[in-house]
């Protein structure tokens, strides 16, 4: 369980933030949902309260440097401390790369990769003077293989794997967790944009199902080899590439 621990999660108005905020909660863990949806995340706000939990709602561009700042600021000065940063928030364009225009470029690499990088470099001197702490990234399949017609989205996701595994082997020394999950197919909003045969003909799994992989991720005690060099942990579920509901999780500790 995560009694008493401060889980922030971003892109929490919908999809696998909203359940990934509840299953925390559920978890005893106190939460700071975030996204841009100011209205959504009330609305959430009065689901988690149902619930007995404890959380703080903070509209958010995480694209924004001064936005992030100040989400973290606001989460500090509320709860003294951040003990889990769950960065989920998301956008995706679908289509042929050269009618990619560079607002879609700007808009899917600024909330996927740029918006990560942001919140995880506000959080990681806070979690340094904790003495320690566990950024989870939600990546995807499509950061492990090249899809066609998701050239930007898997960029943004290959990128933040990469991201992932070298801020994994920095903050070793703090105590600082890094891990991502790679979810493959998710019934979520997104899958608008994606033809219907193709969504209709795919394996989805839901919301909470990945929710419970990205808390199950949070509860692993962290361990180093005996030599005092970074342990991988890497579960594998069947890689059927975008077209499976599996994923792929590494979690470096």
């Amino acid at each position: 369980m995560l009694n008493g621990q401060v889980t922030l999660v971003t892109g929490a108005s919908r999809g696998i933030g909203h359940a990934t905020a509840v299953a925390f909660v559920k978890a005893g863990a106190k939460v700071i949902i975030a996204a841009r949806r100011g209205s959504a995340l009330e609305n959430i706000a009065g689901q988690i309260a149902s619930l007995n939990g404890v959380c703080l709602p903070v509209q958010v561009d995480v694209t924004e440097e001064t936005s992030v700042r100040q989400l973290v600021e606001r989460a500090i000065a509320h709860f003294g401390r951040i003990d889990v940063l769950v960065n989920n928030a998301g956008a995706i364009v679908y289509g042929p790369a050269e009618r990619a225009t560079l607002e879609d470029w700007d808009t899917v690499i600024g909330t996927n990769l740029k918006g990560s990088f942001l919140c995880a470099r506000e959080i990681i001197p806070i979690m340094a003077r904790q003495g320690g702490g566990h950024i989870i990234n939600v990546a995807s399949q499509a950061g492990l293989n090249g899809f066609p017609n998701l050239g930007i989205y898997c960029a943004s996701k290959f990128g933040l794997i990469g991201l992932s595994k070298s801020l994994g082997r920095e903050l070793l020394p703090s105590k600082i967790r890094v891990s991502y999950i790679c979810p493959g197919w998710v019934d979520t909003g997104l899958l608008a944009i994606f033809p219907q045969k193709m969504v209709t003909q795919a394996s989805k799994a839901s919301p909470e199902h990945i929710a419970q992989q990205i808390l199950r991720l949070a509860m692993i005690k962290p361990g180093t080899s005996s030599r005092g060099t970074l342990l991988h942990r890497i579960a594998r579920v069947l890689k059927r590439g975008l077209g499976s509901a599996s994923s792929d999780t590494y979690s470096s500790f």
